[in-house]
């Protein structure tokens, strides 16, 4: 399996819960580029807001051989089951370890604002987190890789 997707969640008076299930990448990609034609399931998955000690925040290009090219995002992606601890999933292990995939930053050089902030676009459903760095903009700019 290449990752998760996530039924549809609810709102509980203690927060939003989320159900997720495992999938392959083709069938993941299919579900969306068909239209999302199963309404009950949503594509969750955890993005980082890295936001650098100068206030600028640092987005990414999403590369041609993605699904989406030259769409520009905060570094997220989908949960795999190495984010899957203790029975449930790891939302922040995926948001680091996205991060370190995609710009090679180490979760060391941030501290993470508690909560999360809920996107819901149809059924895309993204949870961000801010990440602060100590360093400023140009400074973490020239860490990426």
């Amino acid at each position: 399996m290449d990752g998760c997707s996530c039924l549809m969640n609810s709102l509980q008076p203690d927060g939003m819960h989320f159900s997720f299930f495992e999938t392959d990448f083709a069938s993941f990609l299919a579900w969306w580029e068909w239209g999302f034609p199963d309404r009950t399931v949503t594509n969750c998955f955890a993005m980082g807001a890295i936001r650098s000690a100068d206030g600028a925040f640092l987005l990414g290009v999403m590369g041609p051989h993605t699904a989406k090219p030259d769409s520009v995002y905060f570094p997220a992606g989908i949960p795999e089951p190495d984010d899957i601890v203790h029975g449930g999933v790891d939302l922040a292990g995926s948001l680091f370890r996205e991060l370190e995939e995609e710009t090679g930053l180490s979760r060391t050089l941030f501290s993470m604002r508690p909560g999360w902030t809920v996107v819901m676009d149809g059924q895309i459903t993204a949870l961000i987190r801010v990440l602060i760095a100590e360093e400023g903009e140009a400074e973490l700019r020239a860490r990426v890789t």
